[in-house]
């Protein structure tokens, strides 16, 4: 929040676009909606924007999306049908150099040790966890959001109260796929 609090009001919003979250696809075989980083107006919009609570908004898809662009530097367009790739409704600008780096050796801290240890076994994952809190913050929503190799995942895990639902199923998956 502290960051948030001195970027400029479409800071955010357009930080989240050069990582593919507010950008929506016209992609045959599928609808997509990522999710809403909307320009915050104040300082105290910005730090809730800046830890993704507020009027921000993500969906698992969007936050798939999010890693697949860290994963590969740039944000990819998603596909369904073969040689039919998503059009994006609008182009952001790239990621600064270096910043898919960074972020991706923090988010090998998280699983090596930080809120993702449980799934410290499974080699080469990249994760990061977190909450979303909702009605009047009494309830929240868990997530995880990892990469391996050229994996992209997200788990959403509704009334969670913690991110530890997400990063068990999301260990499900990944063990059973190995």
């Amino acid at each position: 929040g502290r960051l948030a609090v001195n970027l400029p009001p479409d800071g955010l919003t357009e930080a989240a676009a050069q990582l593919g979250l507010g950008i929506d696809y016209v992609a045959p075989g599928m609808t997509t909606v990522t999710g809403s980083v909307p320009i915050a107006d104040s300082p105290a919009l910005r730090v809730e924007a800046g830890i993704g609570q507020g009027k921000v908004t993500a969906s698992p898809f969007g936050m798939a999306l999010v890693a697949a662009t860290l994963a590969r530097g740039s944000v990819p367009a998603p596909t369904i049908v073969a040689g039919a790739p998503g059009v994006a409704d609008r182009t952001p600008e790239p990621l600064p150099g270096g910043v898919d780096e960074q972020v991706r050796a923090m988010m090998r801290e998280t699983v090596t040790g930080g809120t993702a240890t449980a799934l410290q076994d499974i080699p080469d994952l990249l994760g990061k966890t977190g909450t979303a809190e909702y009605i009047d913050d009494t309830h929240a929503h868990g997530w995880f959001v990892g990469i391996r190799g050229d994996l992209a995942l997200a788990v959403f895990v509704s009334d969670a109260g913690s991110s530890a639902p997400a990063v068990d199923a999301a260990g499900g998956f990944l063990r059973a796929s190995a």
